[in-house]
């Protein structure tokens, strides 16, 4: 097997250290022996005492794993994929998720079941049910699945506004399905925005160093004190990337899930555009005359944004009379705008100021 070249740094003193053991057992000397087998022993009889129980101190994230964790539940199903000669395959998808409602309401994202078939919820009690009924929303890659059972156990959810950075949490999941496991970390970020696919852009987002796996999509992530914070959504991937995982906040998923659970879907308003929030780099990139503001980059052709004459290169500035310095704000404010309803989008193209006026309409997503 041919030698790899050791990496750069702190790596190749570890690469050093080994290479000289391996040389060191390759001339068969032994260092620090001191006398040649078959000496008399140091001292007949001794015995090494354990004084230690086995049973360290409860801490509050073993009480809060403890209390979480018969309510977060294994979610399989079977999907079929092709490979490149179109040759079909049904392969395992696996994911997780969590109890809300002790009548069998289970929460997890909308890409662990979409495409799935034969979707079944498994509880930490060894007890397995098929679906009753999936409802989800592909933009914010939320869904709630109901199961036939009641008097189950349920998570305490708590808001996400108070985290912080540093705060300790853990992250709980059916993780390379392999059961119910847990792996904890910290939150290293606030605010995250990140666009898992072309039908969900997400703001807001926690980010932690917590390992996530595949499988653990639509677990929890929880606190210190046993609450649920966040739902599991993704990780970062890549040859130098480590430790970069993603939940959606509750303060985002909540109304979303009661949306579901109540309607069936969520129902938003939507333009047609695709936003990028503008700084200086991206000011420089797309050689704007505007350094402030939220840039268009798509607009969606029979939008109401392509009828009222917006075009990517257009920075939105102002949305219904209120100024707005980032996509997710403006998003958010689409989102929550009436459908029907006039709005005036003050902007700037090139270097001139227009006003143009859009009527929103319901998200074709809803």
């Amino acid at each position: 097997m041919a030698r790899s070249a050791p990496r750069r740094g702190a790596p190749r003193a570890l690469a050093v250290v080994l290479w000289c053991a391996s040389a060191a057992a390759q001339t068969g000397a032994v260092q620090g022996s001191g006398v040649p087998p078959g000496d008399p022993p140091i001292q007949p009889g001794w015995s090494l005492e354990m004084t230690g129980d086995g049973h360290p101190p409860t801490t509050a994230m073993i009480e809060s794993v403890r209390r979480v964790t018969p309510a977060v539940v294994a979610i399989n199903g079977i999907r079929t994929t092709k490979d490149g000669k179109n040759t079909e395959t049904e392969v395992l998808s696996s994911g997780s998720g969590f109890i809300v409602d002790e009548a069998g309401y289970v929460v997890t994202n909308r890409h662990v079941i979409v495409g799935a078939r034969n979707v079944t919820v498994s509880l930490s009690d060894g007890r397995t049910f098929k679906t009753d009924r999936i409802v989800a929303d592909p933009v914010n890659d939320l869904a709630v699945i109901t199961i036939p059972a009641s008097g189950l156990p349920t998570v305490t959810i708590a808001h996400s506004s108070s985290l912080e950075v540093g705060m300790m949490v853990a992250v709980i999941g059916n993780a390379l399905d392999r059961g119910i496991s847990m792996n904890g970390g910290w939150i290293s970020r606030l605010g995250v925005s990140a666009k898992p696919s072309e039908t969900a852009t997400l703001y807001n987002l926690i980010q932690t160093d917590a390992p996530i796996n595949p499988g653990n999509s639509g677990g929890p992530m929880v606190n210190m004190n046993g609450e649920v914070v966040g739902i599991t959504n993704a990780k970062l991937v890549g040859t130098t990337v480590e430790a970069v995982g993603y939940a959606i906040p509750t303060d985002q998923a909540v109304p979303v899930i009661q949306e579901l659970v109540r309607r069936g879907s969520v129902r938003r308003s939507w333009i047609g555009v695709v936003l990028a929030t503008v700084n200086q780099g991206v000011a420089d990139l797309y050689q704007l005359s505007a350094n402030r503001g939220v840039l268009v980059t798509k607009v969606t052709a029979g939008s109401p944004a392509a009828a009222a004459g917006l075009a990517p290169g257009d920075v939105i500035v102002r949305f219904g009379g209120t100024p707005y310095s980032t996509s997710s704000e403006l998003d958010t404010a689409i989102r929550a705008s009436q459908a029907g309803t006039p709005v005036t989008v003050d902007l700037w193209r090139s270097d001139q100021r227009e006003t143009v006026t859009v009527t929103p309409e319901v998200d074709p997503r809803s």
